[in-house]
């Protein structure tokens, strides 16, 4: 299963310039020190007007990549192709110009616009750059436009060496922000979702959407603790969710962590087993798990549960992976604990507090839901009333604790099952029941 994100995160463009600045800077010096060589150089002179052009020329097409470039990069599709080629047709004029520029000076300019491209437009614009850069050394030395063997084997030795380590070094960086930037934006938003949810559901949807688009995940479950049994609310398996079921915690990797309270990452399940003496058994797909994490749900200090995350390949998740995962649970125990609170007050607003049946609001709403469910199904409804003969009596002769006591005994004798024996009425009650 591939990692599935909502979306790619993407830089503000202050911050891609921000990137890119130091290759501008870089090559606005190169061509800065060429307007500077212009002014040593008599003015009217050939050489002194190729440092102008070239000088004033490049220092306008850094400004113009910073300021133009950068924000249509993203926007217009095939703009790398064509900053490669423009790019790439300067290397050439300072080529077949370098006789009469500072020797070396391509280089520089080489390595300045492979960051850029690399930066901006990734890896094939920047190697087709390179590949025009060296075709344009080799041009001019079969040419002989210049003898100077060393600097032609020099250039055409540096120019892919560093087209591919400037290349594939900026790339692997982006990469790796680009991955922590999804991190941090999952998190973020998980955090804003389970913040404002109160119902046990709603937190074991989110936590399920959270893990399908954070991770590369064959199989995944929530898991609350029960005794030696974990209820698994929430059980992903291969593109199918099961039923809420009940699993014994002895000889799993569930177990392991809820024994340690500390979160566990197998890498390769085959290979890990008998040097970590890792026990697991096999829930749903009747096929093992290759790679396997998961975290404990930490609820007021105590393990109350745990999300387990699984793949059917090794080496998918390593510890950034983990990571992220502790991040959702610590944020979906505070949701639970959140729901088993709500829960718990919406079951005493919608209870009386003496008797604990329902009150008179809940029982209307019951009754309506009922009554609604009977129309649609059709299906009858029966409804039984009774009442206390003399109960005013009883509040006037004995006091109103007895006839309290009076209601909670009725009420507890109508819960009881048929085939139950009711609790023994207190003998001071008076009359029985």
């Amino acid at each position: 299963m591939k990692r599935r994100f909502d979306q790619h995160p993407s830089l503000p463009i202050y911050k891609q310039i921000n990137l890119v600045l130091p290759a501008v800077v870089m090559g606005s010096l190169v061509f800065l020190s060429l307007i500077v060589q212009a002014f040593r150089n008599n003015p009217a002179s050939f050489e002194a007007r190729i440092y102008w052009i070239f000088g004033v020329g490049g220092l306008l097409y850094m400004t113009l990549i910073t300021l133009w470039g950068v924000p249509n990069i993203k926007a217009r599709p095939n703009f790398g192709w064509l900053l490669a080629i423009t790019s790439g047709a300067m290397i050439c004029a300072v080529e077949f110009y370098e006789p009469y520029l500072m020797p070396g000076t391509s280089i520089p300019l080489t390595l300045t616009f492979v960051a850029i491209l690399a930066l901006l437009s990734g890896r094939w614009p920047s190697y087709l750059f390179a590949l025009i850069a060296l075709g344009a050394n080799v041009a001019t030395y079969l040419m002989d436009y210049f003898d100077q063997t060393m600097m032609f084997i020099l250039e055409s030795v540096l120019i892919p060496v560093i087209a591919v380590v400037v290349t594939e070094t900026i790339l692997g960086l982006r990469k790796s922000l680009q991955v922590e930037m999804t991190r941090l934006q999952t998190l973020n938003r998980v955090a804003r979702s389970l913040a404002t949810s109160l119902e046990m559901h709603q937190v074991v949807t989110l936590v399920s959407n959270a893990i399908q688009n954070a991770f590369a995940a064959d199989t995944y479950y929530v898991g609350l603790l029960s005794n030696s049994t974990m209820h698994m609310e929430l059980f992903f398996d291969d593109g199918e969710f099961f039923p809420p079921m009940d699993i014994n915690l002895k000889d799993t990797l569930a177990g392991r962590v809820v024994q340690s309270r500390k979160s566990l990452l197998i890498r390769d399940l085959a290979a890990e087993r008998k040097q970590r003496n890792l026990p697991y058994i096999i829930v749903g797909r009747p096929q093992a798990s290759r790679s396997w994490m998961g975290t404990p749900l930490e609820i007021n200090g105590s393990t109350a549960g745990l999300i387990g995350v699984a793949s059917y390949q090794k080496n998918t998740f390593d510890t950034g992976d983990l990571e992220l995962l502790e991040n959702i649970a610590q944020q979906a125990a505070l949701a639970i604990d959140n729901a088993e609170h709500h829960a718990e007050v919406e079951t005493r607003s919608q209870h009386d507090s003496l008797t604990s049946v329902l009150n008179h609001n809940a029982f209307l709403a019951r009754y309506e839901r009922q009554v609604r469910d009977s129309v649609t199904h059709k299906h009858p409804l029966s409804i039984i009333m009774l009442d206390i003969d003399y109960f005013k009596a009883y509040n006037t002769s004995y006091g109103h604790l007895t006839g309290d006591e009076v209601l909670t005994n009725l009420c507890h004798v109508i819960r009881v099952a048929p085939d139950s024996k009711p609790s023994p009425i207190p003998p001071n009650t008076p009359g029985g029941l």
